[in-house]
């Protein structure tokens, strides 16, 4: 039976999403959205199909290779106007009468019977709430990264909005408090990255608060990194997936590489002064010590 309660995989961008869902989408009961889902969004039994073929004999090796888990933003769009790029997160007001009956049987019909377990990876704002009154019965597994490696890989990236100024990107206005910290890095770029992962944080613990432990999950790209084996295996219980030999062979044969160091050698010391600064409380909430 397909199960109508989806596993998230959530975080900052640049957290270690990708690495983290791709190596769940490996359990044989797992199913994923898949590029077909994104280039053929009104047919989502083309993907359960994808799934199906997965679990066959030489057809699953090919389809592994050609197909990725994606995140599936243009699939999300076309069902859920307005889901991929909201200047704020979705909270369960967002959800409509609508959305609420129309997008659990389209979703039903990603997944195949031998992989009833949805698993879905979303980046940027948490959108709990919204997630949560939807599918009521969601789980959530929160990864989270030192925001100062966060921050040296985002504004590597071709997608990071920032360079156009924090009214020209998708987080919303920065509040005075936020402003005034920023204003006084001399409005460093590196620092206003910073400030994007604090922002992400802050919305997802508060969209997680007084969610329990069956709900909600957090782990840290630090110690999936430092011991994969374990972490994978703590998120697979909280999942309900068994913790199968096949799969932790699976596990144990992907490269982890913990890329922390590299804002220290790709910033100059007046950059990671200011990105430091701006981040001084979050870092220290979040168990991070300032170099």
């Amino acid at each position: 039976m397909i199960q109508m309660d989806p596993i998230f995989i959530i975080g900052a961008p640049r957290s270690g999403t990708t690495v983290l869902h791709r190596a769940l989408c490996a359990h044989p009961q797992v199913s994923w959205l898949s590029g077909l889902a994104v280039r053929y969004p009104a047919r989502p039994g083309l993907n359960r199909r994808l799934m199906q073929a997965l679990d066959l004999p030489l057809v699953g090796r090919w389809a592994s290779r050609r197909f990725r888990p994606w995140e599936g933003y243009d699939f999300w769009e076309y069902h859920c106007r307005g889901f991929r790029r909201p200047y704020r997160d979705l909270l369960a007001q967002d959800a409509s009468a609508r959305t609420q009956r129309y997008l659990p049987p389209v979703f039903r019909q990603l997944a195949s019977p031998r992989r009833p377990q949805l698993l879905i990876k979303i980046t940027g704002w948490p959108r709990i709430g919204f997630l949560r009154q939807v599918f009521p019965q969601a789980r959530f597994v929160h990864i989270i990264r030192d925001g100062r490696a966060v921050a040296n890989s985002l504004i590597k990236t071709d997608f990071w909005q920032g360079w156009g100024g924090p009214d020209h990107w998708r987080w919303g206005p920065l509040t005075e408090a936020q402003a005034a910290r920023w204003a006084q890095t001399g409005q460093a770029f590196i620092a206003l990255a910073g400030l994007q992962w604090e922002i992400l944080l802050q919305a997802a613990a508060q969209a997680s608060a007084g969610l329990d432990a069956a709900t909600y999950l957090e782990v840290r790209y630090e110690a999936l990194c430092a011991d994969p084996a374990g972490v994978i295996q703590q998120i697979a219980t909280f999942c309900g997936l068994p913790w199968q030999a096949s799969f932790a062979a699976q596990v144990a044969a992907r490269p982890w590489h913990n890329r922390n160091d590299k804002w220290q050698q790709d910033l100059t010391p007046a950059q990671q002064a200011a990105l430091q600064a701006i981040l001084h409380d979050s870092l220290g909430r979040y168990g991070y010590e300032s170099a």
